[in-house]
């Protein structure tokens, strides 16, 4: 998913270790570890040990009250090791993922886990990013949205075999069989619970284990389900003694109707109404606190990414990261960083002020000479005539929500224009527009472009979908979903920028893509440069071969133009035809094509 991460020195290796072995020992026993040492806590940064207040943050994410998570977090990011360490910032946002999980703030707590995940991959330890995936799995599954929690933990089950760490392992397990279960694959999902309880039985003191205790609660939810009511009754017992044995009640807000109901079964009503009144009273207390978690959330944000970027900023030497567009920007000077938000708040007022607009770079046909489609590009022409490159404010937007916006504006004006040259000149004309990786995770890319289609009035087989192979890196469930939604209503999908990527061939293999388009980079020395010649004619029989459209992007000369001749090449686009322009001006190219 990264590549070339750089690991810390071995002093802050072996400081790691140590932090996580800690942490490790803590999470068996989160209860009596808060219980014992929550006293001893200060309140006071000049006398508390930074290590200190993670490790009872940590400890204490179920138990502690508002003011106590909010008084300990803040403190946490004022200390300056803070903003030097990636595994204090790793265990801080983990303990806030956790502690907004428990009161039922998941977009806070997806957030953070995110943020976790990030930093487990610059740590370098598997465990860690292992453990990410787990928290990220747990919010979808309680957000019910099952396919995205089986996608993190099939993300987590990828790593299985480095995992070094049998407490992770069989956490992975159990993760994903409540995964399998969400998903009503029962059978499976027993088989994969079962396997986490075989690992913990085999270490010590496995009892004294809070994550034990809840894989033998799962597995007699599952037994229960198969019908194997005897298993699902000695699974049941066995984990309410241990959890009552050892206070594990306590963190087991998820699990305590259960255990009702199973007192309830067994005519032991006392005990069965003890439980509902925990549990309705746990529900009070989260909800109660709710309002003051969030204010706690905002007021500690900022301070948390300035150190996070900090940190990040001392490291940009020893570090290359890979990551999204939250890290892989941060090697940037100060000067361009704030320079960079100077032009997010500028595009805000272009959006009201309509200065960001659609171009059209027309697609020629090689055969015919006519144009027979166009793609949709965004410009931003401020009043004074200055244009902004795209490549400085797309990337600023592109995994924000303002792409969206933007993308639905471009495609509304994108599609008003394509009805009018449907109408007046080529009933076959495709418009191309292109959409983020984002907009198909967060967004409703279907309902988009189906709503457009209604009203323009245009069909789908004018519309074309341009998406880059970035989108599928992260094999997100949503993607292929949506595609496929889209292809059953006619709109043909195209993958943009092929032959620069990582995996560009085996891309095209994943969706059935109608259109390639074949990166201008790879023909900027043909036809004068052999090489570069066999590898175009390469991968242009190659693509024949698979009988796909293709289309060759950044043609700017009479003899590239020859050259793709020569290739039966189907359709060209770039400057040596026309670069991108406004509408008017297409339109008037449209009356002049070549017929």
């Amino acid at each position: 998913m990264f590549k070339d991460i750089v690991l810390a020195g071995k002093k802050e290796s072996d400081s790691i270790l140590k932090i996580i072995d800690r942490i490790e020992l803590i999470r068996t026993k989160p209860s009596f570890y808060y219980t014992e040492n929550i006293n001893k806590i200060t309140f006071d940064k000049n006398k508390d040990d930074i290590e200190d207040i993670i490790f009872i943050l940590f400890a204490g994410s179920s138990k502690m009250d508002p003011d106590t998570f909010e008084t300990l977090s803040n403190q946490l990011i004022e200390y300056e090791e803070f903003s030097g360490s990636i595994i204090y910032q790793y265990y801080y946002f983990t303990t806030r993922g956790s502690y907004f999980r428990y009161v039922n703030e998941r977009k806070f707590a997806l957030d953070c886990f995110e943020k976790a995940n990030k930093l487990s991959y610059l740590i370098n330890d598997t465990n860690l990013i292992v453990r990410s995936f787990i928290y990220i799995s747990s919010i979808y599954s309680e957000s019910e949205d099952y396919e995205m929690a089986t996608h993190y933990s099939e993300q987590a089950l990828y790593f299985f075999n480095k995992v070094s760490d049998p407490f992770v392992k069989a956490d992975l397990l159990n993760n994903f069989g409540t995964s399998l279960y969400l998903l009503k694959e029962y059978s499976r999902s027993r088989d994969s619970i079962k396997k986490a309880y075989d690992i913990y039985r085999t270490l010590p003191d496995c009892e004294t284990i809070l994550n034990y205790v809840i894989t033998i609660l799962n597995l007699g939810d599952v037994e229960s389900i198969l019908e194997n009511y005897d298993m699902a009754d000695l699974y049941f017992q066995e984990g309410i003694e241990i959890a009552e044995k050892y206070s594990h009640t306590s963190y087991l807000v998820r699990n305590l109707a259960e255990i009702a109901s199973y007192y309830e079964r067994h005519g032991k009503n006392e005990k069965a109404m003890q439980y509902q009144k925990i549990y309705i009273g746990e529900l009070e207390r989260a909800n109660n606190e709710r309002s003051a978690i969030k204010l706690a959330y905002d007021k500690g944000r900022l301070k948390e990414e300035t150190s996070t970027l900090k940190y990040l900023k001392k490291e940009n030497e020893k570090l290359i990261i890979h990551m999204n567009h939250l890290y892989s920007k941060l090697d940037m000077e100060l000067d361009e960083i704030e320079k960079r938000k100077r032009i997010l708040l500028d595009l805000k007022v272009a959006f009201v002020r309509e200065e960001i607009i659609g171009h059209y770079q027309p697609q020629y046909s090689m055969i015919t000479g006519e144009i027979t489609g166009a793609e949709v590009l965004a410009r931003w022409i401020k009043p004074d005539g200055e244009i902004i490159s795209p490549g400085i404010f797309i990337d600023l937007i592109e995994e924000t929500d303002i792409i969206d916006v933007l993308s639905s504006t471009l495609i509304h004006e994108a599609f008003l224009l394509t009805k009018i040259i449907l109408d007046k000149h080529n009933p076959d004309f495709i418009i191309s527009v292109n959409i983020a990786p984002y907009q198909f995770i967060h967004h409703d890319v279907y309902k988009l472009i189906t709503n457009e289609m209604l009203l323009s009035g245009i069909s789908a087989k004018n519309i074309e979908i341009e998406i880059t192979e970035r989108t599928f890196l992260n094999r997100n469930p949503r993607v292929n979903q949506q595609l496929d939604a889209l292809k059953q209503e006619g709109v043909r999908i195209s993958l943009d920028d092929f032959g620069t990527g990582y995996s560009s061939l085996s891309c095209i293999n994943s969706i059935a893509f109608d259109t390639i388009k074949v990166d201008g980079s790879l023909l900027i020395n043909c036809p004068r440069d052999t090489r570069a010649k066999r590898l175009y004619s390469s991968i242009t029989h190659l693509l024949k071969e698979l009988e796909f459209h293709i289309v060759a992007e950044g043609v700017e000369t009479e003899e590239q133009v020859q050259f793709l001749r020569t290739l039966n090449c189907d359709t060209v686009q770039g400057y040596f035809y026309s670069k991108a322009v406004k509408r008017d001006t297409f339109l008037k190219l449209m009356d002049s094509s070549i017929r």
